[in-house]
């Protein structure tokens, strides 16, 4: 990790973030493990290949809460701190509306949504079992 990866990490807020993760715990994903620990993975390697961009981290702590847990709102995330307003865009973006199929349509494109859609899938992988 270099120098100015650390400083970022060290500069972000994140507890806010996994507090409202933990309302994951105990849910059951439909391919094994649980929905928490799947959270934290993608934090994870999102870390491990060097991003240190707050929203994005923030957001995959988050990614699954809108689609799994009914006590959290929008204004929550929103209200959470100076990011909470992108955080919820981006968890927005990744959330499947429950009239889509399985593969949920994007707003966002390019390299922002490569770079979410990849880490996901590998979280969705090495979690699953």
């Amino acid at each position: 990790m270099e120098n100015f990866e650390r400083e970022e990490l060290v500069n972000m807020v994140l507890a806010p973030y996994v507090q409202k993760a933990t309302a994951l715990r105990g849910i059951k994903r439909h391919v094994g493990g649980n929905q928490f620990r799947h959270a934290l993975m993608t934090y994870a390697i999102l870390i491990d290949y060097h991003y240190v961009d707050h929203v994005l981290l923030k957001a995959s702590v988050i990614h699954d809460i809108f689609e799994d847990v009914k006590c959290v709102t929008f204004d929550e995330i929103t209200n959470l701190d100076k990011d909470g307003p992108a955080v919820l865009q981006l968890v927005l973006e990744v959330t499947k509306k429950k009239e889509e199929s399985s593969i949920p349509k994007f707003a966002m494109s390019g390299r922002a949504l490569s770079i979410v859609l990849l880490t996901w899938l590998l979280a969705f992988l090495l979690s699953g079992t």
